[in-house]
This record gives structure tokens, C-alpha cells and sequence, in this order.
């Protein structure tokens, strides 16, 4: 289970712990309330007899308050674990780039991917691949580099261009008509998306070298080359005990 969602279900169950004692506050205050005034039975709210008694639940005690107390301690001392962590354990996107292009198929083991992105030029080599079964390099694959496995979120080219950035579209991709496309730069400025508003084609019907592409921001770059490249997301289905799994634990033993 991710951070984000051991910091969401530590949120649930702080939320619970808070509405239980804020009941027991509530309960044991109205009793001793109605116990000064003497009020008649007739009086009191629904659920509270006379001499601090309830009718189905013991009345709070010392106790009870203190437990619940501690409790929201030991969920706060969670937070401060969790927080740090939030930002930096949910998986970065990885962009990777075959170092042949791929005209179709699944590249085969021990070919070699450099990173784009974060560690630019980062060499990887494949140990191994399954395929999603539809005998293609595409989304939801899962490829091993160095013996780590990653989950393939997106396959489409990388776009190298003259004016020194490598792009990619954002989505799918038209090789045949990228007008209107979102291209998200990758490096060097990586984030940065411009929308293609021309193509200047160099009579192969098609985007590849020597084609002229137009930004919105008014860039003009010609495509020196292009490559196949994936986005790649670390795969969990390995990790370990959670951090929220550990704090519920902690209640077990506490309490």
C-alpha cells in the first residue's frame, strides 16, 4: 500500500477517534450537567437516567476518555511519520528511450534503454518483458531493467529537435497529422507543454526527420530524429509492510 494512502486511512481513522471521544465528552458532561440541576427523568435527553446512568452504556470514565486519548497521540506520532513521505514515496514517472528504434514487435532481452528523465542518460539494460498479450510494446506491460520491474504506462516517439530539445506527445499520438497535439518537452525544461499548431511535411506523408513542426509560443524546430520511448512507473506489488499497517499495530499492543 502506498504513503498516500496509509496518510488517508490514519486521516479515517483519526476522524473516528475524535467523533468517539468527543460522544464520550458529550455523554459524560450532559450526565454530570443533569445530575446538578435534578432534573426529572422526563426531562433529560433520550438514552441518560437519573444518578449518571445510561440506559445500554456503561457511563465514561477516567479511563475511557484517557484511552481514546492516547490513541489520538499515537495516530498524531503517525502523521509526523507519514507527512515527510508523502511527497517524495509517491512513484515518479520514468522516461526511457530505447537505444533502436523499434518498427514493431517487443524488443528483446538485453537490449539497452537510457533514461531521459530524472537521470538523463542513465544506461538500463533489459533482463526481461511481459508482454499484456497483445504481442507489442504498449501500456500495462511490465519490463524488467536491471532485475527491477516497472509497470509501462505510455508508449509513443521521442521527438529530438534541432532547437536542442527532446519532446513527446502528451497522449496518443497521429503520425500521419500532429497539428493540435500537446508535446511535453522532456529535456532539458522537463514539464513544459506547447501545443503544435503546423507541420511542415518533407513529403513522406508521414512526422520523421527533416519535417518542420510550429509551437503555439512561437518555436520553430525541425525533427532531427525520433525514438521509442516509454514512461515507466516503478511496480509495488513487492513492497513490503505498510507504515500504516506498523501505527495499527502499535494499538494492538498499546491497547
Amino acid at each position: 500500500m502506498g504513503v498516500a494512502n496509509d496518510f488517508i486511512n490514519a486521516k479515517l481513522y483519526l476522524v473516528g477517534e475524535i467523533r468517539d471521544l468527543v460522544s464520550l465528552l458529550t455523554l459524560a458532561e450532559s450526565r454530570r450537567f443533569y445530575r446538578q440541576l435534578s432534573l426529572p427523568i422526563l426531562c433529560m435527553p433520550t438514552g441518560i437516567e437519573p444518578h449518571g446512568k445510561a440506559s445500554g452504556r456503561p457511563a465514561p470514565g477516567k479511563g475511557d476518555i484517557m484511552r481514546h486519548l492516547m490513541k489520538m497521540t499515537v495516530l498524531v506520532a503517525g502523521f509526523l511519520m507519514l507527512m515527510p513521505a508523502i511527497g517524495s514515496a509517491q512513484p515518479a514517472a520514468v522516461f526511457l528511450e530505447l537505444d533502436e528504434l523499434l518498427r514493431e514487435g517487443i524488443p528483446g532481452n538485453c537490449s539497452t534503454w537510457h533514461e531521459l528523465f530524472p537521470a538523463h542518460c542513465t544506461p538500463h539494460h533489459q533482463t526481461e518483458y511481459e508482454d499484456n498479450g497483445d504481442g507489442i510494446l504498449s501500456a500495462c506491460d511490465y519490463i524488467y531493467l536491471d532485475g527491477e520491474r516497472y509497470h509501462v504506462e505510455w508508449v509513443g516517439p521521442t521527438y529530438y529537435l534541432d532547437c536542442d530539445i527532446i519532446s513527446e506527445p502528451m497522449g496518443d499520438s497521429n503520425p500521419n497529422d500532429p497539428i493540435c497535439e500537446e508535446w511535453i518537452e522532456v529535456w532539458p525544461n522537463h514539464g513544459m507543454v506547447r501545443h503544435v499548431i503546423g507541420w511542415e511535411d518533407n513529403g513522406d506523408g508521414v512526422v520523421s526527420p527533416c519535417d518542420i513542426i510550429y509551437f503555439s509560443d512561437g518555436l520553430i524546430c525541425h525533427i532531427a530524429d525520433i525514438g521509442t520511448n516509454i514512461r515507466v512507473n516503478p511496480d509495488g506489488s513487492a513492497a513490503g509492510e505498510s507504515t500504516w499497517s506498523k501505527i495499527k499495530g502499535m494499538f494492538s499492543d498499546l491497547f
